[in-house]
């Protein structure tokens, strides 16, 4: 057998010979068109699945895309942010009445029924004070920000302070947003886009409005005040902000706390 062998690897012919007959068995086994395909690992990604984003003051829950309905909220809460089909790898970001910004990966939230309240912001995140905005962005939102997109803090006391959105974007749980007197609180907070002309129309406790263009307000560092675009009577203050497309022609329609409605 080892003269067999011998014979066999000194003679190039007999290698090729074996070779070819080897390689013929396969053929007559594995012959058959490829039934998969060959890719890269690189594009094997999971499924990213969707949901619907309901943000309330107290709590967050991440419903079924196909819900028709927010579920659940208590008598003393209130609704601050709806987001319909929202992938799973996106990230919520909850402003407060403190003016501190807080992000919250959905993958740490659980999903929920209807009749659910959701996970517990304060919990989730630490919420020092009262949620009263939340926005979603994607990764691909977050990677595409410009200077020309800002965040807009309405405060109370009529002072507004309008800051670059990407100074908000962190892998921190929680950011400091504004630097508020004593006493003020963050009234409203929207998202603006700067590469377009946009107004607001801006309302105050005591019944008083004002029309204000977005473009007119200065652009300060994260950690400010903001400024004094409006002056504001003893005892009255900011109730909320309307965004009116930059349509004036527009109707207006004021409900008041004790049931009274104005359209105008």
């Amino acid at each position: 057998e080892i003269d067999e062998l011998q014979e066999i690897v000194t003679s190039e012919a007999k290698i090729k010979k074996i070779i070819i007959e080897e390689l013929e068995e396969c053929i007559k086994l594995f012959g058959k068109p490829r039934q998969c395909r060959i890719v890269s690992p690189d594009v094997l990604e999971p499924p990213v699945y969707k949901f619907n984003i309901i943000v309330t003051q107290k709590y967050i829950k991440k419903l079924s895309p196909n819900s028709t309905s927010v579920g659940a909220v208590e008598s003393d809460d209130e609704v601050v942010g709806i987001f319909k089909n929202v992938p799973e790898n996106a990230k919520i970001f909850v402003t407060d009445n403190l003016g501190r910004i807080y992000g919250v990966k959905l993958t740490s939230v659980k999903s929920h029924e209807l009749t659910a309240k959701g996970d517990e912001l304060r919990s989730l995140v630490g919420l020092k004070g009262t949620a009263i905005r939340a926005f979603k962005m994607a990764p691909a939102d977050i990677k595409q920000l410009t200077d020309d997109i800002t965040m807009i803090m309405f405060m109370k006391s009529g002072i507004t302070k309008r800051t670059i959105l990407s100074q908000y974007i962190s892998n921190r749980v929680e950011l400091q947003g504004a630097l508020l007197n004593d006493g003020d609180e963050v009234s409203h907070a929207i998202l603006h886009d700067a590469s377009k002309t946009e107004h607001v129309l801006i309302y105050t406790k005591n019944g008083l409005g004002i029309v204000l263009d977005l473009n007119n307000i200065t652009t300060t560092d994260r950690l400010s005040k903001g400024s004094q675009y409006l002056k504001l009577e003893d005892g009255d203050e900011i109730q909320g902000v309307c965004d009116i497309q930059d349509n004036m022609e527009v109707d207006l329609l004021v409900i008041t706390s004790k049931g009274y409605a104005k359209f105008c």
